[in-house]
């Protein structure tokens, strides 16, 4: 095992394997945190860019520190061992374990009230916000399955791979990620921004309402027609998820703005747990209720 990580005192199991690598699930014999451990070794992985993704997602959750609503990080280390073949090179990202189902799995077993999606909206930009703010990160591919749900209700993105920072000069026009979640600009060939990811928090919230993800290849005018046939017991989802379909980026922007403000008071109050906990109505932020 890669040197730092103590992996005797870890009880492993694997989750899951394919060209990103294989992903294990660290029990902590002293009960201290479990982790979770994405391998890649460089025989098998499919190509340098699998690598690089996995390094990029390593160096920018690193930047973004500890948010309540972003994955954490723990660390990332490379190994080089002996195989039959020859040499081969182990990288490791190493993140704490998450308790709960991603959002894709979720919908496909039950379908949340309105007043639980909106506190799962809120959750989402309040960890995209910081991240833009704070690190000036992108994450460039929002949906459900990148969104973890823990059982105590608590959201958290994962996934950082095909992440940039604003301003990086190597991210080219058009996007990447998966194309159900483009925004407009990203259709007409502009580059994928912070409006962009609050655009794919849109696209996810109608999929969770609709309790399905939408068909392939679905334009923002199918995703907004969708949208629009759908009927709401919370006024204030509407009305939010209305926002974040905004073909104008800078509407968008000054949605979020306002609902960033309300959420950073939570925050540094030390209330997010009991603002989660309400997920049905009962705690009101300024103009909006969770």
């Amino acid at each position: 095992m890669a040197q730092g990580l103590d992996h005797s005192r870890y009880t492993k199991q694997q989750i899951g394997s394919g060209g990103q690598g294989t992903v294990f699930h660290y029990v902590d014999s002293q009960g201290v945190e479990d982790l979770a451990v994405k391998r890649l070794n460089l025989q098998q992985a499919e190509g340098w860019e699998t690598i690089d993704r996995l390094k990029r997602e390593a160096k920018l959750l690193g930047k973004l520190g500890d948010h309540p609503n972003i994955v954490g990080y723990r660390g990332f280390e490379e190994e080089i061992i002996t195989t039959k073949t020859g040499e081969d090179t182990l990288f490791y990202l190493i993140t704490p374990w998450i308790e709960g189902d991603d959002l894709a799995k979720v919908m496909g077993e039950k379908k949340l009230a309105d007043g639980q999606l909106e506190n799962i909206l809120d959750q989402t930009i309040s960890g995209l916000r910081y991240a833009h703010e704070e690190a000036g990160v992108i994450h460039r591919d929002v949906k459900p399955s990148n969104l973890m749900l823990q059982p105590d209700r608590l959201v958290k993105i994962i996934d950082w791979g095909v992440s940039k920072t604003q301003g990086d000069t190597t991210m080219t026009l058009g996007g990447v990620g998966t194309q159900n979640y483009w925004a407009p600009e990203i259709w007409s060939g502009d580059k994928q921004t912070h409006e962009s990811d609050l655009y794919a928090v849109g696209v996810t919230m109608v999929e969770m309402l609709a309790g399905k993800s939408l068909d392939r290849l679905v334009t923002p005018e199918r995703v907004k027609e969708k949208f629009s046939k759908m009927k709401f017991v919370n006024d204030n989802l509407r009305n939010k998820v209305d926002a974040l379909l905004s073909e104008n980026p800078e509407e968008r922007r000054y949605w979020e703005r306002s609902l960033g403000t309300e959420l950073a008071v939570v925050e540094e109050k030390g209330l997010l747990k009991d603002y989660v906990a309400t997920s049905g109505g009962l705690l009101i932020l300024g103009g909006f209720v969770a």
